[in-house]
């Protein structure tokens, strides 16, 4: 598994990944995830820096999905933190929990 940076050609994948993430059974709309993403990427709160994929190795799929938004708590700044998608059959495997290290660490440097 590569965690790295999203790129602009990761935008699809992202939301068929997050979509596929927060679909409750028989769902068949856009789930509010997938819908709050759209927002905040066309918000200035999105950080590029702070939204990470992560791929396979060897076919470079993308298995699943983190950022980090600015955001206020009163006046202070603060990082908010998700929505974290990893696909179906790739959780319970340590893809989300490597997501969240690395965008941590990103966001402490």
């Amino acid at each position: 598994m590569l965690i790295r940076r999203e790129t602009p050609e990761d935008v699809a994948a992202v939301h068929a990944v997050t979509s596929a993430a927060f679909a409750g059974p028989g769902s068949t709309g856009e789930v509010t995830e997938t819908r709050l993403l759209g927002e905040l990427r066309a918000c200035d709160a999105w950080l590029p820096a702070l939204s990470l994929v992560a791929c396979e190795g060897r076919r470079g799929e993308v298995l699943g999905h983190v950022v980090c938004t600015r955001g206020h708590v009163a006046t202070v700044p603060v990082l908010a933190l998700g929505p974290l998608s990893v696909r179906p059959g790739d959780q319970r495997r340590g893809v989300g929990q490597a997501l969240v290290h690395t965008v941590l660490g990103a966001a402490d440097a």
